[in-house]
């Protein structure tokens, strides 16, 4: 498993010495003893061999392994990958330097987390950790840096505009809303609101029907329609056959919808003649909220 100890080069207090081995390990013990493991890492990755008169190592004695200090001691727990255990001599130089396997630690430790063009994995951060640990302040926050866009928020203000739309009487009839307050997330067109994700939406229908008023022995309703149907309805008002009174419809809903199922207004008066009128009181509002 990849380990961020095992690439450090030092304990942090300073550049990690030379270390000279001062006695002879067999084959297959694991305790390394050196003259000093100054400023070491707990853990690491070290190359321990013969050096000759320029202070090279010399290929045929050098091993690289992953080790971790005991005492005043190395205890090797693995050689690295294209290496065995061949043992060391006293006079030998342990030393902690950038390796092939050095080189493979760190890929290995950044690829637990980031994709290969360096950007995080996705689940890679832990959201819940990170807003518990109260990292995240509105102060930290850079103007305008968060938008509705970012966030995924879904909400739209539609309303019927122009002129009014006749009813056929007795006939639910789709209403028309051809303009729009807002539409954060463009889920709204030709008439319908559609779920981009599947979740909880607030959903809220008003409407004028008769635009002059309706007869007493009329009546009118509108609904919220899912899919197609019915899903629920205003009150259904009565006429009172006085023309300053004009029914004004009105209901919320708290819907489940799951993604691609798309909501409508629609309207009925019993009366012939009749329409709906226009403006922001004619209008469908859709709020995603969970």
């Amino acid at each position: 498993m990849a380990s961020i100890d095992l690439i450090r080069a030092s304990n942090g207090s300073g550049d990690a010495v030379k270390a000279t081995v001062t006695n002879a390990r067999v084959i297959s013990s694991t305790t390394l003893q050196v003259d000093a493991t100054t400023n070491w890492p707990s853990k690491f990755i070290a190359t321990v061999g013969s050096v000759d008169g320029t202070g090279a190592f010399v290929p045929a004695t050098v091993t690289v392994f992953n080790g971790i200090l005991s005492g005043g001691n190395i205890e090797i727990t693995s050689f690295a990958p294209g290496y065995t255990d061949i043992g060391n001599t006293p006079g030998q130089i342990v030393v902690l330097k950038p390796t092939t396997a050095w080189a493979n630690e760190v890929a290995d430790t950044l690829a637990v987390a980031h994709d290969q063009d360096g950007t995080l994995k996705a689940g890679a951060v832990d959201n819940a950790a990170v807003l518990a640990s109260n990292v995240v302040e509105t102060a930290k926050i850079k103007d305008g840096a968060v938008t509705a866009g970012k966030l995924g928020l879904v909400m739209v203000s539609a309303y019927k505009s122009g002129s009014s739309q006749s009813l056929s009487a007795g006939t639910w009839t789709l209403v028309t809303l051809n303009s729009e307050n807002f539409d954060v997330g463009g889920n709204f067109a030709s008439n319908k609101f559609t779920a981009p994700t599947t979740g909880y939406y607030l959903v809220s229908i008003t409407c004028v029907i008769g635009v002059y008023g309706i007869s007493s022995t009329a009546n009118a309703s509108a609904a919220i329609y899912k899919n197609g149907s019915s899903f629920q309805q205003t009150m259904t008002i009565q006429g009172s056959g006085n023309a300053n009174t004009i029914p004004r419809l009105s209901t919320t809903a708290l819907m489940s919808l799951t993604a691609g199922d798309y909501i409508e207004l629609y309207a009925v008066c019993s009366e012939a003649g009749r329409s709906v009128d226009v403006g922001n009181e004619t209008s469908l509002i859709v709020v995603q909220v969970g």
